[in-house]
């Protein structure tokens, strides 16, 4: 049985399946993709495992991070940021403490690598991309504003931030639960050895990252 969303939609539902099947479908175009990032992400993982590392110092880390989840900030901004993962690495935060942390310290709502920080720390969290997101509105996934994003005062979209990453684990959530689920990641996994190290989630926001099927 499928989550439901608050609105009851079977039709939702029905968008689910289709979308997993398409990726199914799409794995000959995704898959080649993933390997380069596969073990960039590998790699991050395996330093953030090893307590010898302080991530905020430590320019091999995040040169990698910097590659993987394309950082294009300031060298103010990135000491903020990695001060902050490696402050929170020994109890990993929610997506909500990450974003109110950046917004109050750089005065700058940032959902996305918000959700790159917790999901690094926590991999059962799922990320939060421009090109998830557009998948998600292909989908017809169920959001009030259509995943749109945030905009307003820095607290507004801090507020609609949150709601759209609850959107967003609601809509991982259902994905997982579709009867094709379990063929998408068999797929991953026979595909790329290394994917049995990686969660569900993780394996599914990679997939995400890679695909096409929204511009079809």
């Amino acid at each position: 049985m499928l989550a439901r969303f608050d609105d009851g939609s079977e039709r939702a539902e029905m968008h689910v399946d289709e979308l997993v099947g398409a990726l199914i479908e799409d794995e000959p175009a995704w898959s080649p993709g993933l390997r380069d990032g596969l073990q960039r992400y590998l790699a991050i993982q395996k330093m953030l495992d090893d307590p010898t590392i302080d991530v905020a110092r430590n320019d091999d880390f995040q040169r990698v991070f910097g590659v993987f989840y394309r950082v294009r900030r300031d060298a103010s901004w990135r000491r903020k940021f990695f001060e902050l993962m490696q402050r929170y690495r020994q109890d990993p935060p929610s997506f909500e403490a990450v974003l109110h942390e950046l917004a109050g310290g750089l005065t700058r709502c940032e959902p996305s690598f918000s959700s790159k920080l917790a999901a690094s720390l926590n991999p059962d969290l799922p990320v939060y991309d421009s090109r998830v997101v557009a998948i998600m509105r292909f989908a017809q996934m169920p959001d009030p504003r259509n995943w749109s994003y945030p905009t307003g005062t820095l607290s507004e979209r801090v507020h609609r931030a949150e709601e759209l990453y609850r959107s967003l684990n609601r809509a991982i959530e259902t994905i997982r639960a579709s009867r094709h689920f379990r063929a998408l990641t068999s797929a991953f996994d026979e595909r790329h050895n290394s994917g049995r190290l990686l969660t569900d989630t993780k394996k599914l926001d990679l997939v995400l990252w890679q695909a096409r099927v929204a511009a079809r």
